[in-house]
């Protein structure tokens, strides 16, 4: 992809590059997480609830919308670390280098 000739898209490029590569950094590459950033992102999965319906409503708890809004705002905030890192992984430079055995 050819660079964009528009000085002020090509540092908002930049600037999303590098945030991606840091979200990378502090939460590791999908495949070769650390014992630590998977049990990070795993609390931070139950804390955003991303796993549960948020508008679905329960069979056991009376839908509030409000609640509804508010748990569907955490969750998305897990969603936005884990497209960063998805991102991130797309890039060339960020590609697990692969080590030669001797």
């Amino acid at each position: 992809m050819s660079e964009p000739e528009n000085p002020v898209v090509a540092e908002s490029i930049g600037k999303t590059k590098r945030l991606n590569k840091a979200f990378l950094s502090v939460f590791g590459d999908p495949n070769r997480r650390s014992s630590d950033q998977e049990l990070v992102l795993e609390h931070l999965r139950e804390c955003s609830g991303k796993d549960n319906l948020m508008f679905g409503g329960s069979r056991n708890i009376e839908f509030n919308p409000y609640i509804a809004a508010h748990l569907d705002g955490a969750r998305s905030q897990f969603l936005i670390i884990e497209r960063r890192i998805a991102n991130a992984m797309k890039e060339p430079d960020n590609k697990p280098k692969r080590s030669v055995k001797k």
